[in-house]
């Protein structure tokens, strides 16, 4: 569950908020044996390991109607040392929204959900402003309703075992961040009551309506609810980064999670998943176009997010992809629909690199070049009216400063960097001087009175207040 940001030690007390934090200390995590090729794609996935010390990694890459290509390497478990293998099962954290949203859509095609009905019909007991949200507004994230994952209330109960209703009754009655549909932000309370809704229209718990209607018709083994109680082979154990090296990750229960990132797959499976959604297994072509397809505000700008996926570009080829963060573990699902080609990377840390490995990944298969990184002069006129300060619905703030002839970004209080502008009107952070690789897969791009960050699949729109 997620939202980002530049120098992201994906701290995942919060899911999926993500804030850009010091760069990471080097863990001394073992090395295992090596068993990869001189196949440039393992080669590829190796060097991240070895750079960023992450204990485990699984990668799919496929291209529809042949087989599945699998890279697994380091450890699936650091305390045993066994290693990753095809089959390892991760915590896929985010990525369970496109199952939830499959999951909605399929009772839509049953007639049981209507897209545009309230919140409040199906929910009855929501008396609070949340009730107005509609389906639709939940699904792209435009309903308003603040995310529970950011709430100090809920970091405090996320170890106890809780009912969907008491989890709801976290935040079903705060106040809106915006009147649903004016405005876009990613919120894990929306994907949640979207699970309430589901099993209000089946009849069924959530997880046994997506364990057996939708994962069953993907034909998916080894993808389930994730439980700690349950015995799953090849299971990967979480790990977060200390002082002291890895540490296991924090516990979570999964009834917070629930329909906003509660699943376990592996990254195989993730990519049979994505060719059951093409091949009509799952979904209509109808239902399938208005999944992929961006979600309007009310002043018709485009939120870049559909049910359940973010849609973009790399270079010329046309992206449907999802980010997941959970305690332990980081992944991403992403799909090129003009190509054909799936690629999941998932890993058993908090780590920013599997968006990063993605690209890299997909710019090997697809022969396209990486974007020359540019630091174009910014008039002075620009730097004077992109200074100020911005906030996000969700309380996240950036700081816009001049220092000489730099513009300077500074994300929730963390080090000042320079924002270096690039051709296509995006500027990218210099990480360089904090010791970390400059990461072209960021674009800060500012709007009128706004600023949208985009990073690792996720994007964040911040208000100016000054």
């Amino acid at each position: 569950m997620q939202t980002i940001l530049f120098l992201a030690t994906l701290s995942i007390s919060c899911l999926t908020s993500c804030k850009f934090g010091e760069p990471p200390k080097r863990s001394g995590a073992p090395k295992p044996p090596s068993a990869e090729a001189a196949d440039p794609r393992s080669q590829i996935a190796r060097r991240h390991v070895d750079e960023n010390q992450v204990p485990g990694l699984s990668i799919a890459i496929a291209y529809e109607g042949s087989p599945v290509e699998t890279i697994a390497l380091g450890y699936e478990n650091l305390e045993t040392q066994s290693l990753v293998r095809p089959d390892t099962v991760f915590q896929i954290g985010s990525i369970t929204k496109q199952f939830t949203a499959v999951a909605i859509l399929r009772l839509v095609e049953s007639g049981k959900i209507a897209l545009d009905a309230q919140l409040g019909s199906y929910l009855p007991e929501i008396q609070g402003p949340a009730r107005s949200a509609t389906v639709r507004q939940l699904l792209h994230h435009t309903s308003g309703i603040p995310s529970y994952t950011d709430m100090e209330k809920w970091k405090e109960l996320m170890r106890r075992d809780m009912s969907p209703e008491e989890v709801t009754a976290l935040f079903a009655n705060e106040p809106l961040d915006f009147e649903p549909g004016t405005s876009f932000s990613y919120s894990n309370s929306g994907y949640f009551l979207l699970g309430r809704i589901i099993e209000q229209a089946s009849g069924q718990p959530y997880e046994k309506f997506v364990e057996e209607d939708i994962i069953a018709a993907a034909g998916l083994r080894n993808t389930s609810y994730c439980s700690h109680a349950d015995l799953v082979p090849h299971r990967a154990a979480g790990y977060e980064r200390s002082e002291r090296g890895f540490t296991n990750a924090s516990y979570l229960s999964f009834s917070h999670p629930y329909a906003a990132g509660a699943l376990c797959s592996t990254a195989s499976e993730l990519a049979q998943w994505q060719s059951a959604l093409q091949a009509g297994s799952l979904l209509s072509q109808g239902s399938l176009d208005v999944m992929t397809r961006s979600g309007l505000l009310s002043d018709e700008r485009a939120t870049n997010y559909g049910f359940g996926v973010f849609l973009g570009t790399l270079g010329t080829h046309p992206r449907v992809f999802h980010g997941g963060s959970i305690n332990g573990f980081t992944s991403i699902l992403a799909y090129y629909p003009k190509d054909k080609l799936t690629i999941a990377v998932l890993a058993n840390t908090e780590t920013t690199i599997v968006g990063a490995l993605e690209e890299e990944l997909a710019r090997l298969v697809l022969n396209e070049p990486l974007p020359p990184l540019h630091d174009a002069k910014v008039p002075d006129r620009l730097k004077s009216a992109l200074s100020g300060h911005y906030r996000s619905a969700d309380g996240l703030t950036f700081s816009v400063s001049t220092e000489g002839n730099a513009l300077m970004g500074t994300l929730d209080g963390q080090p000042a960097l320079r924002l270096m502008l690039q051709p296509n009107g995006c500027f990218i952070p210099d990480l360089r001087p904090v010791g970390m690789p400059v990461d072209r897969g960021i674009c800060i791009r500012f709007g009128e009175d706004r600023v949208e960050i985009l990073q690792g699949g996720m994007n964040t729109a911040l208000e100016r207040l000054d």
